[in-house]
């Protein structure tokens, strides 16, 4: 069995070590040779920067991040507000979560409309703001200027800002609509 490191670089450690583990019978080298050369062309984080809300719309319906979506099974991130700037983080996961079957419904906060829930919640303890339009970070990203308007994004943001303050996470790893905490 060839090993992809040998392709690259016929000496070091890793090729001697991945040759030992061929005569051996394991593929192991060569699948994790192939993870790290297939990793290098995925980006995992893209910042974006917008002055307003408005502004973070149409930044986040511009062709440069639609293949960061559709490279990635999960993204969630971070939100930070400064005087005139809004930076969001995103980050790309090659994994998407199980979330729990839950319907809106069940999440037991204020509700804002009707597709906006936030804290007090009589569940948990950390502030939160729900969104029931999407179910996480990636499907928003997906259903931007479809399901999802610039009104509802503007909502969206000015609920999460006024109850959550300037610095917050999606991190939606547990249920199935798109949440922030602060």
């Amino acid at each position: 069995m060839t090993c992809m490191h040998q392709i690259f670089d016929n000496k070091s450690k890793k090729t001697r070590r991945c040759k030992r583990k061929a005569k051996r019978g394991s593929n192991f080298c060569f699948q994790h040779a192939a993870k790290k050369v297939a990793a290098k062309k995925v980006k995992k984080k893209i910042i974006v920067t917008a002055s307003s809300a408005s502004n973070l719309f149409d930044k986040l319906q511009s062709k440069n991040l639609k293949p960061f979506t559709r490279q990635h099974a999960f993204i969630n991130g971070s939100v930070k507000k400064s005087k005139q700037t809004i930076t969001m983080t995103l980050n790309g996961h090659a994994h998407a979560p199980v979330f729990q079957n839950m319907s809106w419904t069940a999440i037991k906060c204020r509700s804002l409309n009707s597709f906006i829930k936030a804290t007090p919640c009589s569940v948990g303890s950390r502030k939160k703001v729900f969104f029931r339009h999407a179910r996480d970070l990636k499907h928003y990203l997906t259903q931007i200027n479809g399901k999802i308007t610039r009104k509802h994004h503007i909502e969206l943001f000015k609920a999460c800002f006024k109850t959550l303050g300037t610095s917050f996470i999606n991190h939606n790893r547990d249920i199935a609509f798109l949440h922030f905490k602060a």
